[in-house]
């Protein structure tokens, strides 16, 4: 299920702990625009994690067996975005003191914060959000723990070298979940 090189400790640790979402193509293309998606915007994204399961429990045990682990990134004006892309705006529109509910407008573009991205963002024509079957959506994945690079460097980004080292190249039903202090 994971990759045998593993570098130290940490990534031994992290090796056992999560089994992440992967949102993946199946065409070479498609493939592409996911390492595109990886290398290019390290997105934080929300994992869903079961205690290593064994070959003999599945179909996959119920969702009240797994532990959910949140690493959404909370959505507001300073967050980093894509260069060029819109910045997020959030203005209340609504209060419980004058209207009896809350609610905030949020203008925000939709590669913003935790999300999860298609090919159809650099490939015109390849697999959009609503093409992708719910069976891609949870697959075994890899942990690429970047925290040490990244507070080295906060500009650090995931490099070909990172996921060769990690053997994700060898696993492509396999997917990428990425460590990050974002």
């Amino acid at each position: 299920m994971y990759d045998n090189h593993i570098s130290d400790e940490s990534d031994r640790s992290l090796q056992n702990n999560v089994d992440p979402i992967y949102f993946g193509g199946t065409s070479t293309d498609e493939i592409t625009a996911w390492l595109i998606l990886y290398i290019d915007w390290i997105v934080v994204m929300l994992l869903i994690v079961q205690a290593r399961p064994s070959r003999a429990q599945l179909p996959v045990p119920p969702l009240s067996s797994w532990q959910i682990v949140d690493l959404t990134q909370s959505l507001n004006p300073d967050i980093p975005l894509w260069p060029g892309d819109p910045t997020i705006e959030i203005q209340p529109w609504a209060s419980y003191q004058e209207d009896g509910y809350f609610i905030n407008r949020i203008a925000i573009g939709e590669h913003s914060g935790t999300h999860w991205g298609t090919p159809n963002t650099f490939i015109e024509g390849a697999t959009s959000a609503e093409q992708v079957s719910i069976q891609k959506l949870v697959v075994s994945a890899i942990v690429m723990d970047i925290r040490q690079q990244s507070a080295q460097d906060p500009d650090y980004r995931l490099s070909r070298s990172d996921i060769a080292h990690r053997g994700w190249f060898r696993k492509p039903s396999t997917g990428v979940g990425i460590a990050s202090p974002m």
